[in-house]
């Protein structure tokens, strides 16, 4: 049975997901990802409302509620997808109900772009998110419609992330199994993957990055 504090807590996050974002914002995670030669371990991504209503909105909502803050990126597919998604503590998961689907837009998923994940019925995205590493139009028509794009620390993503499944051999070389991940949070995932790499904080700023969409 949840607790009154965690009810709450559900509630209050669902009001502010029915909130609009801004027409454009930035968002900046801090990674844990190293071996970049200048250092950063910065991913910037930008975001614009026009696109996806829906799915931006959604993503203002996480964004602001720091719900990516310590996050993993559980699944890595070398030249397909990084994904990422899955709070840290599983309250935080139990607060966002699915979403509407966004109609398609004019964007492709191609290298760089991001879309969310979502189960094969419709009006199925919760949180889970992914940034396109290989250019993947074939996705397009099953209706992974972009929502944004990253305009900073591509490579990060591309040459130095570390794979789940490099850690933790997996047969079917999907890295973390999503649902014990999902109820056991990062107690159970850093049981498993003490070298998993993480958002540590997420910083949010209304306005279009120098370079974006």
């Amino acid at each position: 049975m949840q607790s009154i504090a965690s009810i709450l807590f559900c509630a209050l996050s669902r009001l502010v997901s029915a909130e609009d974002a801004p027409a454009k914002f930035t968002v900046t995670w801090s990674t844990n990802i190293e071996g970049a030669e200048d250092g950063n371990k910065d991913i910037v991504a930008e975001f614009d409302r026009s696109l996806a209503p829906i799915g931006v909105d959604r993503i203002w909502a996480l964004v602001n509620d720091n719900f990516y803050d310590e996050a993993a990126f559980f699944r890595v597919v070398p030249d397909f997808l990084v994904q990422f998604g899955i709070a840290a503590t599983p309250d935080k998961n139990l607060a966002y109900e699915a979403i509407g689907d966004d109609p398609a837009n004019d964007l492709s998923n191609t290298v760089g772009t991001i879309s969310f994940g979502h189960a094969h019925d419709a009006n199925s995205r919760t949180t889970q998110i992914f940034v396109n590493t290989a250019d993947n139009a074939h996705l397009d028509a099953e209706n992974y419609v972009v929502v944004g794009e990253i305009v900073k620390g591509m490579d990060l993503l591309t040459k130095h992330i570390i794979n789940p499944n490099d850690i933790y051999p997996t047969d079917d070389g999907e890295g973390v199994n999503q649902a014990h991940y999902w109820e056991g949070g990062n107690e159970w995932l850093l049981e498993h993957y003490p070298n998993i790499n993480l958002i540590k904080s997420t910083s949010v700023s209304e306005g279009p990055a120098e370079d974006g969409l």
